[in-house]
C-alpha cells in the first residue's frame, strides 16, 4: 500500500513540474548561478529507493541495489557530495529524495528526474535544491549488467539499470543532458 502511494505521489510530482536545471557545473563555492544543494560542503545527501516484491512498480532487490550504483558512482567522484542509501522513505533527504519505478511523460524515456524546485535555483539567493526525484519507466525493458550481457541487452533491446541510474543522478546536480558527446558520456 505504502509502495503504491508513494509511487501515485511521485508519479504527480514529476508530472507537475518536470523541469531539468541548467547548470554550467557543480561546485561547492558560493558566489555561483549553479543550482546547489545546501551547504556545508562537504555534505551527505540521503535517498531512498522504492524496493517491494511488485516488479512492475517496484524494484526488485537485485534492483535496488544495482540503482544504488548509479548514486556511489558520482559519490566515489568527489565531487564533495555523497549519496547515501536509507532504508525508509522518511529518512531521504527531506523524506522526498527517492528512486522509483512509475510512469514517465515521455513513453521513450528510461527515466525522467526533477530537482525541486524545478525553477532555476541559487543558494547563494537562499533557493538550494531540496530533494530530487527520479521515476524509471516501468514499461521499459532494464537489465541489471549490460557490460556482462551485451549481446543479451543489444538483441533484447535492453537498457542498463546502472548506467541509467548514473545519468539520472547526474540530474540531481542539476546537469543537463549532452548531446554532442560520445555516447560513452555519462550524460549523453
Amino acid at each position: 500500500m505504502l509502495s503504491r502511494l508513494a509511487t501515485s505521489g511521485i508519479v504527480m510530482f514529476a508530472m507537475i513540474g518536470l523541469s531539468l536545471v541548467t547548470a554550467t557545473s557543480a561546485n561547492a563555492t558560493h558566489n555561483s548561478t549553479s543550482c546547489k544543494w545546501n551547504f556545508p560542503w562537504p555534505r551527505q545527501v540521503d535517498y531512498w529507493i522504492e524496493q517491494g516484491t511488485n516488479p512492475s512498480i517496484e524494484f526488485t532487490a537485485a534492483e535496488a541495489t544495482r540503482v544504488s550504483y548509479g548514486p556511489a558512482t558520482w559519490s566515489e567522484g568527489n565531487f564533495n557530495l555523497y549519496f547515501n542509501r536509507v532504508s525508509t522513505v522518511g529518512q531521504s533527504e527531506g523524506g522526498d529524495t527517492i528512486i522509483a519505478k512509475g510512469s514517465v511523460s515521455d513513453p521513450d524515456a528510461a527515466a525522467e528526474t526533477t530537482v525541486y524546485p524545478p525553477d532555476i535555483c541559487n543558494l547563494d539567493l537562499t533557493n538550494p535544491i531540496a530533494f530530487a526525484v527520479t521515476i524509471f519507466n516501468q514499461s521499459a525493458s532494464f537489465n541489471l549488467d549490460c557490460n556482462a550481457n551485451h549481446a543479451t541487452c543489444v538483441s533484447a533491446g535492453q537498457i542498463d539499470l546502472h548506467n541509467t541510474s548514473s545519468h539520472e543522478t547526474g540530474h540531481w546536480f542539476a546537469m543537463d543532458d549532452i548531446h554532442d558527446a560520445p555516447n560513452t558520456a555519462t550524460m549523453w
